[in-house]
């Protein structure tokens, strides 16, 4: 599996996150803090990318619907784009699915 590379980009009101490789365990916390800064800005949309994410195990989707809560309290939305069609299958597997957005 390829190492995990994370790139944030400032769009118009917010931010994007290209993540590239795995989201683990093993690596999850580092993504928890980029996602972090983000949360408590007011109206904040932060879009996640994952056309190049490989893999993302159980604790990455808990991360990603932690984190979209925490930026929907206070106005934003986390959204995830260019999800795999197999990963979108594991996140309705963990039942992760209704409470994330996909675009």
């Amino acid at each position: 599996m390829m190492p995990q590379t994370i790139e944030v980009k400032a769009t118009h009101g917010g931010r994007r996150i290209t993540l590239s490789g795995t989201l683990d365990s093993g690596n999850a916390q580092h993504l928890d803090e980029v996602l972090s800064r983000f949360a408590g800005l007011d109206r904040c949309m932060v879009e996640v990318d994952l056309n190049s994410c490989e893999y993302v195990s159980s604790a990455g989707w808990s991360l990603f619907v932690t984190a979209r809560h925490r930026v929907a309290s206070h106005g934003g939305d986390l959204v995830l784009r260019n999800v795999h069609p197999m990963l979108r299958a594991m996140a309705a597997h963990l039942k992760a699915e209704p409470l994330l957005s996909f675009v």
